[in-house]
């Protein structure tokens, strides 16, 4: 289970970070 628990997390995380990454291109590009 505790794999699944990891899987989650290592997810949420990446997408965080692609979504800080995109607004700070999205904010530089204006």
């Amino acid at each position: 289970m505790a794999v699944y628990e990891l899987l989650g997390i290592s997810s949420l995380l990446s997408a965080g970070i692609a979504v800080v990454l995109l607004a700070r291109l999205v904010r530089k590009s204006r």
